[in-house]
């Protein structure tokens, strides 16, 4: 297709994963005969559960498509999506062409699985609540793919709208999800995401050896000493290396340098990684984030006028 919609998906605010191989994945033309010309979306959950601090644990799956078993004896070949989004709301791009998604039925003069673009959102479709980020996220790649492709928010469309025999997305109701999609897309695309999961900000000024820090996060009780060694880290690099990008850092804890700080953001994200923002009396700004796979805990930084 013309242009990358990877870049679509970012300038509408969505953290974007590009998967290896998505630019070529999947099929130009199906079996059928069909051309991949999407007009549409079809929203989906991945009815996967169980799989605590993953954000994306039907990633694989999508990709590859389902073996053959009793009740599929020929399988699915993947991708069975082009985007699969995270419980953070991070998208992960897979397939930049057609994919087995959709199936038999329709939406508005649609039909086949060539007339449409296919989101997977990680949710075990059984009642599990949506994170706020992973909601807002799944809008923004509708408005983006509606964008992308020239189409209006009508034609996004819950798999539960395109067959009767299908229930996904589980509890998100299509007509309100449509409004935001609209909502958005009479907007600026580049209107700041909701944050996820806040935790609170402290927006007042502090010297460097007084600032505290909010004491835990229910997915995450390491939070309060995590995010004073992030701060500790980031905050010792800004000060001798101003400007400077980098990726890995000393864990810097007894650093008293005095600085005044004007404000301290802190993000928790679903899996229970962590996102400081540090940001000093002149604006200038440091962040420090952390990523969580499995066990493994990786701190990484930068620090940026």
């Amino acid at each position: 297709m013309a242009g990358n919609v990877a870049d679509a998906l970012r300038k509408w605010g969505v953290k974007v994963v590009e998967v290896d191989g998505w630019q070529t994945r999947g099929w130009k033309v199906s079996r059928g005969g069909q051309r991949f010309d999407p007009q549409g979306v079809v929203d989906h959950h991945t009815a996967n559960g169980g799989f605590r601090g993953v954000d994306a644990p039907a990633l694989q799956l999508c990709v590859n498509g389902r073996p053959p078993s009793k009740a599929e004896p020929n399988g699915l070949p993947g991708p069975l999506c082009q985007i699969v989004l995270g419980y953070s709301g991070t998208a992960y791009l897979i397939a930049a062409f057609g994919a087995n998604h959709a199936g038999s039925g329709g939406w508005r003069g649609l039909s086949g699985n060539g007339s449409v673009w296919g989101i997977e959102a990680e949710n075990n479709g059984v009642g599990e609540p949506w994170p706020q980020a992973q909601l807002d996220a799944f809008v923004r790649c509708n408005a983006a793919l509606a964008e992308f492709s020239g189409f209006g928010p009508e034609m996004c469309c819950g798999h539960k709208e395109w067959t009767r025999q299908k229930i996904d997305p589980a509890g998100i109701d299509m007509n309100d999800f449509r409004s935001k999609v609209a909502a958005l897309l009479a907007r600026k695309p580049n209107t700041p995401a909701a944050e996820p999961d806040e935790l609170p900000t402290i927006k007042r000024r502090h010297m460097f050896d007084s600032l505290t820090f909010p004491a835990a996060h229910p997915t995450n009780p390491n939070c309060g000493l995590e995010v004073q060694v992030a701060f500790n880290a980031v905050f010792h690099r800004w000060q001798n290396k101003p400007g400077e990008k980098f990726r890995d850092f000393e864990l810097i804890t007894t650093n008293k340098a005095p600085f005044e700080i004007a404000e301290v953001h802190v993000r928790a994200e679903a899996n229970g990684s962590l996102d400081v923002v540090i940001v000093d009396v002149e604006g200038n700004r440091a962040r420090a984030w952390q990523t969580r796979e499995g066990t493994k805990v990786a701190w990484q930084a930068w620090a940026a006028a």
